[in-house]
């Protein structure tokens, strides 16, 4: 016995709504080609009416759009190429350039679609090849950016040579190896970018060696910008611009302290048995004549000291940064980090039963250790201190971007 999924008036229903959706589509596409169209926007609507005529090259609707966008467009841009070359300005060729390239790749995006004609009507298409007109505005535009950028790496300023650092590398998407320009980026990425030196001075006697070599351990790459970069040590032929001076000139570490807190505990407790007695010392028994025993009761006695360890350091100062060019401060911020030192102790002198369960596992595990020393101390705050001067070097990189 054969089962039908779908009678045939379902299936009708079925097949009615699949050629709604698909209308529904279609006719969302043209009218936004449509809306493309008509608001300027022509590159638009030659991209949907290029893929919509890519499945169905016979639809009318589509073929005249894509006409239209396609002349108006290609019309806006050699108007645009006229005026841009009237004005005899050179750095107007870089935009010519891009203007015969927009209606190249039109070009390209149609072509493959020719000839196109649908219900009597044939499209015209004018395809003019520019690669002439578009290699030599490509080579003027090279040209001009080329003196341009040279002109703006002599005038020493810094704005100047990451902008001249923007041509060249416009020249490179041109022309990859146009004339010495992979020179001139070098050149206008070492003349463009700020050089800042990272030193620490210590003006706290105590502080140890390894403390300010441990400073100077900073992550100073992942400060780097595109335009900045820090050192922590000066190199050769690098001139910098500014300085950034980390002076540390608190130290302060507070005496060992030892609090103790005693606690006495004394507590009845059963500790075996005995037999019980009556008042003249005869033994008691049962109902069997057996003798009756009774718990033995003792008094215990606990002492219990806490001890509590405490020490803390504190290493503090500013960061100092300073213009090399006019020799002035330009900011000066605060930076410091603690360490503390804590540790606690129970013991225990007399019988543990006594106790509070809390006191017993206190007891057991816990153990005296020494104090650390001043300068172990302060090298416990080397962590924080880096963190302390990377946050500050962090939120002020702005000051050496200038």
């Amino acid at each position: 016995m054969t089962h039908r999924l779908f009678s045939s008036s379902s299936g009708s229903r079925i097949l009615m709504v699949l050629l709604a959706v698909f209308m529904a589509f279609s006719s969302s596409a043209c009218k936004r080609s449509q809306k493309a169209l008509y608001s300027g926007d022509y590159d638009e609507t030659i991209a949907i009416t290029v893929n919509k005529l890519r499945k169905n090259k016979t639809k009318v609707k589509y073929i005249t759009q894509l006409e239209e966008a396609y002349k108006k467009a290609n019309d806006r841009d050699l108007s645009s190429i006229t005026r841009l070359k009237k004005e005899g300005n050179p750095a107007n060729w870089l935009r010519v350039f891009e203007l015969y390239n927009n209606i190249d790749q039109r070009q390209n995006l149609v072509r493959p679609l020719l000839p196109l004609y649908g219900d009597g009507y044939e499209a015209d298409f004018d395809m003019t090849n520019f690669d002439d007109d578009a290699l030599a505005a490509k080579t003027k535009a090279a040209e001009y950016l080329y003196a341009s950028g040279s002109k703006m790496l002599s005038t020493g300023s810094k704005y100047d040579a990451r902008e001249a650092h923007e041509k060249f590398l416009t020249i490179t998407k041109l022309y990859p190896n146009f004339k010495d320009t992979a020179t001139k980026i070098r050149e206008a990425k070492m003349k463009g970018t700020n050089h800042v030196l990272v030193s620490m001075e210590n003006r706290a006697a105590v502080l140890p060696k390894e403390f300010a070599a441990e400073m100077m351990r900073l992550d100073l790459n992942s400060l780097n910008e595109r335009w900045v970069t820090y050192h922590n040590k000066a190199q050769v032929n690098v001139k910098y611009d500014y300085d950034i001076k980390i002076d540390l000139n608190v130290v302060d570490v507070t005496p060992e302290a030892l609090k103790e807190d005693h606690h006495a505990y004394e507590e009845e407790i059963v500790d075996g048995w005995m037999y019980a007695e009556d008042s003249k010392g005869n033994y008691l028994k049962d109902s069997l004549g057996n003798k009756i025993k009774v718990d033995k009761f003792v008094k215990v006695t606990c002492d219990v000291r806490d001890f509590k360890m405490s020490k803390a350091a504190r290493v503090a100062g500013k960061v100092y940064y300073r213009d090399r060019r006019t020799g002035q401060n330009v900011g000066t911020y605060p930076v410091g980090a603690d360490a503390v030192f804590e540790h606690r102790y129970v013991t225990a002198q007399g019988d543990s039963r006594a106790m509070d369960e809390k006191w017993v596992k206190l007891v057991r595990d816990s153990r005296p250790r020494p104090f650390p020393n001043d300068l172990e101390m302060i090298m416990i705050a080397s962590d924080d201190m880096k963190a302390s001067l990377h946050r500050a070097l962090r939120d002020h990189r702005s000051v050496v971007n200038r």
